[in-house]
């Protein structure tokens, strides 16, 4: 008996984008080159393991015998409607196909990219002042400056020029008329002024 949809020389391959993580209590499968996931047991990471080359609905039921055929079906069924499981019948999606180009830095920059892409961001200022009064209420607000009783400490002072005056990108001094020995003094830029960390 196979699933429907599903010939005798069909073969299934694990996804090579799939990953694993706790979110509370449930156990989720991710597909980041595809966007989808499920919440799963985790003997759905021994099935995923199984299929780490292609392999036939017959070799799965057998290496795992002691359940029903059926269950095992509805398994693979499910695995592979949610990505998680390519057909050697079907091509992969077009998705995937792009996600292979970043190997070598997978699987880290491609669930960061795909996990922040097209989020969903406020448009109405009121409502976004709303949602961050309400959140202050249960949520401290971090400090604005962080402090290290061991870190030493350094005093910013202006780096004036010979006029006295402190040098702006603004105005009177040009970026590309200072001079490496200048440029390497500079600890930071702030309001279009350059400073310089004092002794």
């Amino acid at each position: 008996m196979l699933a429907r949809g599903t010939r005798r020389h069909t073969r299934f391959r694990r996804a090579p984008f799939v990953v694993s993580y706790w979110q509370n209590d449930k156990l989720i499968f991710e597909n980041y080159a595809t966007g989808r996931r499920i919440a799963a047991a985790p003997l759905t990471a021994e099935f995923l393991h199984f299929f780490d080359r292609w392999r036939s609905m017959a070799a799965f039921s057998a290496h795992f015998s002691d359940f029903t055929p059926s269950s095992l079906l509805t398994a693979v069924r499910t695995l592979e409607r949610h990505t998680m499981l390519r057909r050697s019948d079907r091509p992969s999606e077009g998705r995937e196909v792009a996600m292979a180009t970043w190997a070598d830095w997978n699987p880290a920059a491609g669930f960061f990219h795909f996990s922040t892409k097209d989020a969903r961001y406020a448009t109405d200022d009121d409502e976004v002042v709303r949602r961050l009064r309400e959140k202050s209420r249960h949520t401290a607000i971090p400090v604005s400056i962080k402090r290290y009783p061991r870190a030493r400490r350094m005093i910013v002072q202006p780096l004036h020029q010979e006029g006295g005056d402190a040098m702006s990108f603004g105005s009177d001094v040009h970026p590309k008329s200072l001079r490496l020995g200048d440029v390497s003094k500079l600890d930071c830029c702030d309001s279009g002024s350059v400073y310089r960390a004092g002794p």
